[in-house]
């Protein structure tokens, strides 16, 4: 179990998303169930589909979140693999436990992207298309890999920049620096 977690921290998101895998495997986002064990007054169901919302319902068994984990799957090969499914918590363990590095990170990308699309549902936001969420997930996770390729050659850079040391340009020309920005 402690090696799943450490993989957890380890991946490479903001840590908001891996927070959100660490509560649904311990049981307590606040979904209807639970808040209804609670006796907080509150809608209680489901706010994509309005059946009895818990953990499992809210990012696996939901109409409106199975099309986001169909597209997903189209286009990262994740599968969710809920065959053996008994328990939440297990089931996270090892998803994680089991999951490339790449598969963990969309992993975490989604049920936070699911949750949070939930979470403005619930104050009020309108309901967009599964379609439009997972082009969201897919951003995201372009804008990470995109940032993850920008710091490699940032490395590099300095790296380079470390060894060139800066000399005056020769006698009779002037170096003029411009920002282009």
């Amino acid at each position: 179990m402690e090696i799943a977690w450490k993989k957890l921290w380890a991946t490479n998101c903001p840590n908001k998303m891996k927070v959100v895998l660490w509560r649904m495997a311990h049981n307590c986002l606040p979904t209807g169930t639970q808040l209804q064990v609670r006796s907080i007054p509150t809608r209680y169901d489901c706010y994509f589909c309005n059946r009895m919302e818990n953990v499992e319902h809210c990012f696996l068994q939901c109409r409106y979140v199975k099309e986001i984990w169909k597209d997903l799957k189209k286009e990262y090969g994740i599968c969710l693999n809920l065959k053996n499914f008994s328990r939440i918590r297990q089931w996270v363990l090892d998803w994680i436990y089991e999951a490339s590095e790449f598969h963990l990170m969309i992993f975490a990308i989604a049920m936070w992207h699911i949750w949070d699309n939930r979470n403005s549902c619930r104050n009020g936001e309108a309901l967009p298309h599964p379609l439009h969420v997972f082009g969201k997930i897919k951003a995201y996770i372009d804008f990470i890999l995109l940032n993850n390729v920008r710091s490699e050659d940032s490395n590099r850079r300095e790296t380079l920049k470390s060894i060139k040391k800066w000399a005056p340009p020769p006698e009779g020309l002037m170096l003029i620096n411009v920002d282009a920005a």
